[in-house]
């Protein structure tokens, strides 16, 4: 990860309100979230969606000390998928909202730190198992293997 991303507030504080959406630093002309927001039937494939992730900042949870972050360090959680074999999940936001949002459903990941980080710093981080769920429990949610293509 570079020297820019930052821990930028404890996810408590977010969920509970103590940080308005308005107050989160926006995430600026995001190429990601717009390709989500206004998609075109082109738009949701893969490819573009992890061209636009690269060239895109997000927010993940994890560790505050970015010296030492590995893949094993930011957040993952598991599911399992339509044939019952378990996935790997890494979330990823594109707004603030999404991430509350996140957060209230997850009282467990309250404790993580939210982190500002570049999508195309982090794709090589990740393992060949784990799939990137942008926005998840939002009608934006989209996934993506990003070994995959």
């Amino acid at each position: 990860m570079s020297e820019e991303q930052a821990a930028v507030v404890v996810g408590s504080e977010l969920a509970s309100g103590g940080v308005a959406s308005s107050d989160y630093p926006s995430i600026p002309d995001s190429p990601l979230a717009t390709l989500l927001e206004h998609p075109t039937a082109s738009d949701i494939d893969p490819q573009k969606v992890r061209e636009a992730f690269k060239e895109s900042n997000v927010w993940i949870l994890g560790p505050k000390d970015d010296s030492k972050q590995s893949d094993v360090d930011i957040l993952h959680y598991t599911i399992d998928d339509e044939s019952g074999k378990e996935s790997v999940m890494l979330p990823a936001f594109t707004s603030a909202d999404a991430l509350r949002q996140a957060l209230i459903v997850n009282d467990e990941w309250r404790a993580q730190n939210v982190l500002h980080v570049q999508g195309g710093e982090l794709l090589p981080l990740l393992q060949a198992d784990v799939t990137v769920i942008v926005d998840p429990w939002t009608h934006l949610e989209f996934r993506f293997k990003p070994s995959e293509v």
